[in-house]
């Protein structure tokens, strides 16, 4: 079976999903032992404003230098980061065409507590895929385990950096509410793709 190995992201980057979609595998499997990395998309995600690009980031308890698995990284509750998330999405994306119909399936995830990054992120992957309906499976999984049970495997938990596109695909271009002001935005989250474009994803 062909499997993309992968760690856990909160509302990974369009071409992350791109990614998956051309290599046509048939899992998802996150890596729950994966060692948590500063600077990478494991506790933040990017959308736009008025302004341009923007980072969403998810404050951790301990901060970013820590080097234990995702799943036993915390996040700081004492921070109220989902309030300023959500916040944000409302004010960049409440005008766009289908920010009305999906907010009511994204809200519930900024209103849950979440001890750890890796349960957040999970959901949000899964929350995802409930909407768009992506051909694959997504589990939780221990990469060791993925190998031993010979499976044809596409590891790209390296290679996943806000620094360049997952696969180095370039998305193409789509309607982007800011776009005429700040310039169109290139491998935001997918939410934004799915608030400006909806639920159709093709490569």
């Amino acid at each position: 079976m062909k499997v993309l190995l992968s760690y856990s992201a909160p509302f990974p980057a369009l071409s992350w999903y791109l990614h998956l979609l051309q290599q046509h595998t048939a899992a998802v499997a996150i890596d729950i032992l994966d060692r948590y990395r500063k600077m990478s998309y494991r506790n933040r995600y990017y959308v736009t404003g008025a302004q341009g690009r923007q980072m969403l980031s998810i404050p951790l308890e301990q901060g970013r230098n820590q080097r234990i698995p995702l799943k036993d990284v915390r996040t700081d509750n004492a921070v109220k980061w989902q309030l300023q998330h959500w916040r944000t999405l409302e004010t960049n994306y409440r005008s766009t065409p289908f920010f009305e119909y999906t907010a009511p399936v994204f809200e519930p995830l900024y209103l849950k507590r979440y001890t750890f990054l890796h349960d957040f992120n999970f959901e949000s992957m899964e929350t995802v895929q409930s909407l768009l309906k992506l051909p694959v499976t997504f589990k939780e999984s221990i990469a060791t385990e993925i190998e031993q049970a010979g499976n044809d495997i596409i590891d790209i938990r390296d290679s996943f950096s806000h620094r360049q596109p997952v696969g180095n695909i370039i998305p193409p271009e789509y309607h982007q509410v800011f776009s005429s002001r700040c310039g169109f935005q290139e491998d935001l989250s997918i939410l934004d793709y799915i608030f400006n474009e909806g639920l159709r994803l093709q490569v």
